[in-house]
C-alpha cells in the first residue's frame, strides 16, 4: 500500500508541474517560460526603429534592448505606454551608428565625467564610443540577456550589461566593467535613463536626513531654470518638470533610488549604496550617488534618472558590478501632491 501512495503522490506531483507548465505558457507566449531548469521570463528576437533587437517580457513589464546601441529602448507595461525618451531624427531617416547621437533610452557611462577627456571622450564630450554602440549580445541561462561592448583603446576598460525579470517582479540590470590589461584607473559605474517628459508628473529623489547639503541636495548646474525641488518629507525630494532649460541636481542618500511618476503610476528605479567614495561631492562634502538631470525645452523634452556607483579601483583583471532594478507601480492617487502618494513613494524607494 505505501508503494502505491507513493506512486500516486509521485504522479499526482508531475502532473501538477505539467499544469503548471502549460499554464505558464498559457499565460500568455509574453509571459514565463518554463523547462526542465525552471520557470523564466520570455526573450525573443525583435525589431525596433530599424535594429535588430531583443524583447524581455515576464507578462507584467516589457523591455526591448538594441545591441547596436547598446541600451534600453523600451520599458513599459505590455499594454501602456514607453517611458523611455527615444530621438527623433530629421526626414524619420535614423543616421549612421559609426558616429555618436543622443539615441535616448538607458545606458551605461562611466564616472566621473571631469576625467571623461582621459578616458577617452575626445576634448571632454561626446562620450567614448565603445561605451554605448557596436555591442553583441548573447542569451544566457536562466532567462538573461547579455549584451558587452568594445574594449576601450585608451583605457582597457570594457563595458558589458546583463538584462532579467527576477522573481519579484523587478526588471534588473546588471552593469559591469572589466579592465582587460593596461594601467590601473580610477572610475565609477553610471547608469543613465532617459525618460518622456511629456505628461510627467513629478521626479521623487530620496533624500538624506543629515545631508551635508542645506536644501537636501547639490545643485550640479550652473542654473535651475524655473526647477524648485521641494523637500515633501525628511526623507523625500520632490522636482517638478519645467521647460525653461537644462539643470541638474543630485542627492547624498544613504539609499539610491529615484522615481518619475505621471497619471498615478510611479517608474522606480534602486540600487545598492555601498559605502565608498561618489562622484560629484562638492570639496569636502558628500558625493551624489541619485542624479537628475533636464533637457528642459520642447525640442528635446526628456529628462535622466541617474544612478552612480561608488569610483572603483581598475587593474587588469578588476571586474566591478553596478545592478539597478527597474519596477512600475500604481499609486494611490493621481494627484502627485497627495500625502498618500508621497508616503507610498518614500516605501517604494525603499
Amino acid at each position: 500500500m505505501k508503494n502505491i501512495l507513493g506512486w500516486k503522490s509521485q504522479l499526482t506531483v508531475a502532473l501538477a508541474l505539467l499544469v503548471f507548465a502549460i499554464s505558464a505558457r498559457a499565460e500568455g507566449r509574453d509571459g514565463w517560460i518554463c523547462g526542465p531548469d525552471g520557470c523564466f521570463a520570455a526573450i525573443q528576437e525583435t525589431q525596433y526603429s530599424g535594429f535588430d533587437a531583443w524583447r524581455l517580457c515576464d507578462g507584467k513589464t516589457e523591455a526591448i534592448i538594441v545591441p547596436a546601441l547598446g541600451r534600453v529602448m523600451s520599458f513599459k507595461t505590455e499594454s501602456g505606454q514607453n517611458w523611455l525618451w527615444n530621438a527623433t531624427f530629421p526626414n524619420g531617416k535614423t543616421p549612421d551608428t559609426s558616429a555618436w547621437h543622443n539615441w535616448g533610452g538607458d545606458k551605461t557611462w562611466l564616472s566621473p565625467q571631469a576625467n571623461w577627456a582621459k578616458m577617452g571622450a575626445e576634448k571632454g564630450w561626446p562620450p567614448a564610443r565603445e561605451w554605448d554602440q557596436n555591442f553583441q549580445s548573447q542569451v544566457l541561462s536562466g532567462g538573461k540577456l547579455k549584451i558587452w561592448g568594445p574594449v576601450s583603446p585608451v583605457t582597457s576598460l570594457r563595458i558589458s550589461r546583463v538584462f532579467y525579470h527576477d522573481a519579484n517582479g523587478d526588471f534588473v540590470i546588471e552593469q559591469s566593467v572589466q579592465q582587460e590589461k593596461g594601467a590601473p584607473i580610477s572610475a565609477g559605474i553610471w547608469s543613465v535613463t532617459q525618460i518622456d517628459g511629456e505628461e510627467l508628473d513629478a521626479v521623487f529623489l530620496a533624500r538624506s536626513e543629515k545631508s551635508d547639503y542645506d536644501s537636501g541636495f547639490r545643485q550640479l548646474s550652473k542654473a535651475m531654470n524655473g526647477a524648485q525641488p521641494q523637500t515633501v518629507s525628511p526623507t523625500l525630494l520632490q522636482v517638478i518638470p519645467t521647460l525653461s532649460g537644462d539643470y541638474k541636481i543630485g542627492t547624498d542618500a544613504p539609499r539610491a533610488a529615484i522615481a518619475a511618476v505621471k497619471n498615478g503610476v510611479a517608474f522606480v528605479q534602486r540600487a545598492a549604496r555601498p559605502e565608498g567614495n561618489y562622484p560629484d561631492g562638492e570639496a569636502g562634502k558628500s558625493g551624489t550617488p541619485v542624479q537628475l538631470f533636464s533637457a528642459g525645452n520642447a525640442k528635446a523634452n526628456y529628462l535622466e534618472l541617474e544612478m552612480l556607483s561608488p569610483i572603483f579601483s581598475f587593474k587588469p583583471g578588476a571586474r566591478w558590478t553596478h545592478a539597478v532594478r527597474w519596477s512600475l507601480h500604481s499609486l494611490p492617487s493621481e494627484d502627485v501632491n497627495d500625502a498618500k502618494n508621497h508616503a507610498a513613494i518614500d516605501k517604494l524607494l525603499g
